[in-house]
């Protein structure tokens, strides 16, 4: 699986996952975001990880910027869900992080 061996234990996959949650479900109308967005997130997370990467604030943003932007209005709305979900896991949260 995604998360097998790549340093995503489950109290991180768990928050990621309500995170995910959370946004997927305030959104209005058709779905921008789905599925396949926070599968390629994993993903990425998990490769990153696996080449020494440490879970920062940093890396979550270039992951939330490479597979949930697109619409301002929408990924302002993951980044501040993101935040509030996932500062306890996330060394240094800092929105100055944003490419």
């Amino acid at each position: 699986g995604v998360a097998s061996e790549s340093g995503l234990n489950h109290r991180l996959l768990a928050t990621l996952a309500g995170a995910y949650h959370a946004v997927y479900s305030v959104q209005d109308g058709r779905d921008f975001i789905g599925m396949r967005d926070y599968y390629h997130l994993l993903k990425f997370l998990r490769a990153e990880m696996q080449a020494g990467a440490a879970l920062d604030s940093a890396l979550l943003i270039r992951g939330l910027c490479r597979n949930f932007n697109g619409k301002k209005e929408v990924f302002d709305r993951v980044m501040s869900i993101f935040e509030s979900e996932c500062r306890q896991h996330v060394r240094s949260w800092n929105k100055q992080d944003m490419p």
